[in-house]
């Protein structure tokens, strides 16, 4: 066990000896800066950490020979203080006060005091490296560092910590590769979005590695290495980021056992291959999707089981084939869904999606869409954002019903093929309205509204490209200075 403070109740003039024990950690705070006036104490040969107070004789304090005493949490969590510039931080407030490290800046201990549980430092202008140390910090279990410039690799042990429940180091500097030897069964979350890290996730990715981890971010790594299929045996998994890095091969098959995910974000991985997995739109739990900017992902989008919590949704950029599934205007909670951006989505926009009246932003662009724009998106009164450009085979009017978009910022109609006049009800959105680009259709016709100059807020207005005929109104001296009005080609 530990040395009591109580011992400075005991009657004056005595000796207490406790020496050849295996007492440990550090002494009690008040006898760390003098000895005990009321005895004389004898504690040599146990098993102390190395922060042995200055005025310890070796006679009464010494080691055994051939002992090698663990780092006391205070020694370790100044290594960091130098390793890192801590002279320079932002809060340092009281680090370095012997005795004190409960009271450092950023640190939590449990209720002895004895032991530091928690670190925070998020932010703090720590310029540096981890020390070794770090990893040897007995009963350590959140680290948070995030935002610093904080580089180098993991300490050696890292890897293996037993005690972490969670480690977030976000935009930092670090490098290394996850070696092949993973054990950490109680790591609940790891972010580390944002750094160096190389290599594969193969060995992470594993219930024989982190059993309960929650929540794991490695987005913006330089990874390598192929989607491992044993991720599938992360059962309590609820957040999976991995965009923006080298990962290669196919989405498991069978990701859909992930029966507890939330959060997919699988995004940016120009060298993932194979198609959308059916399993993965069965998992009803799931929030948010991002598929997004992965190249050389094609075939179709599976249909969506009900998914009662999902409010977001981008495959974007892709390579996806196919028409736009009816079920996902059955996710009548989705605030935002993308699928623009060189993907060759065919068919209509489904009618379905008249019941996503909690839609906020919309992104069909650059496909092949056919059929018309539903007047029903004056339905979707959030809706702040909303592109339809790059479809030809868009047909049909742009709808009067706009108007009544209360919230509408930007509407995307360019390169499609759009007929009809200019409705004049988008003049209603005085007060909202910051892009209107019906460029780029030449069956659009009829002339300018008059009322033009009542969009107070307007930055781009652009019918170029058009069949557009008659006067220009005198009202688009009301147009803000800094707005554009593109007329060419009519």
């Amino acid at each position: 066990g530990t040395l009591p403070a109580s011992i400075l109740q005991l009657p004056a003039g005595g000796a207490l000896v406790l020496s050849y024990n295996k007492l440990s950690g550090s002494f009690p705070l008040a006898i760390r800066n003098a000895p005990p006036s009321n005895i004389y104490l004898d504690v040599t040969c146990n098993k102390f950490c190395r922060s042995l107070p200055t005025w310890c004789a070796t006679t009464t304090c010494q080691y055994c020979a051939g002992d090698t005493p663990d780092y006391c949490p205070e020694d370790i969590l100044m290594q960091l203080y130098t390793a890192t510039a801590g002279a320079s931080w932002t809060r340092k407030d009281n680090w370095g006060i012997q005795g004190g490290m409960c009271r450092y800046y950023g640190i939590t201990c449990d209720a002895t005091n004895t032991t530091v549980t928690h670190i925070n430092l998020d932010t703090n202008n720590l310029v540096g490296t981890l020390p070794s140390t770090l990893a040897t910090m007995p009963g350590i279990t959140r680290v948070y560092l995030s935002e610093n410039d904080i580089s180098g690799a993991f300490p050696s042990g890292f890897w293996t910590l037993s005690s972490l429940i969670e480690f977030k180091c976000s935009a930092c500097s670090l490098t290394g590769m996850i070696p092949a030897v993973v054990s950490m069964p109680s790591l609940y979350s790891l972010v580390l979005t944002a750094n160096s890290i190389t290599g594969s996730l193969a060995p992470l990715l594993t219930s024989t590695a982190i059993p309960n981890i929650r929540d794991i971010r490695m987005n913006d790594n330089p990874l390598s290495g192929t989607f491992p299929n044993t991720v599938v045996t992360l059962t309590n998994l609820h957040y999976l980021g991995i965009s923006n890095t080298g990962i290669s091969g196919t989405i498991p098959p069978n990701i859909g056992l992930l029966t507890n995910l939330k959060t997919f974000w699988v995004s940016q991985l120009p060298s993932l291959t194979g198609t959308i997995p059916p399993s993965l739109m069965t998992i009803s739990g799931l929030e948010a999707i991002d598929l997004s900017g992965n190249t050389r992902l094609g075939g179709t989008i599976p249909p969506f089981v009900s998914m009662p919590y999902l409010t977001y949704i981008a495959i974007s950029g892709c390579n996806i084939t196919g028409t736009i599934p009816e079920s996902i205007g059955y996710q009548t909670t989705l605030r935002q869904l993308i699928m623009g951006g060189n993907n060759r989505l065919t068919g209509s926009i489904p009618s379905s999606f008249s019941s996503l009246n909690q839609l906020f932003w919309i992104e069909l662009q650059e496909n092949n869409l056919i059929g018309t724009v539903p007047s029903f998106i004056s339905d979707w009164i959030p809706m702040i954002h909303c592109h339809f450009g790059d479809n030809p085979r868009l047909t049909g009017t742009i709808p009067a019903s706009i108007g009544s978009m209360v919230n509408l910022q930007e509407i995307w109609f360019y390169g499609c093929n759009m007929t009809g006049t200019v409705p004049p009800e988008i003049m209603l959105l005085t007060n909202t309205l910051i892009v209107f680009d019906a460029s780029s259709n030449p069956l659009l016709t009829g002339t300018l509204p008059s009322a033009i100059g009542s969009l107070k807020v307007i930055h781009w207005l652009s019918f170029a490209n058009c069949a557009l005929t008659g006067t220009i109104p005198d009202s688009v001296s009301q147009v803000p200075s800094n707005g554009y009005l593109l007329l060419r080609n009519n």
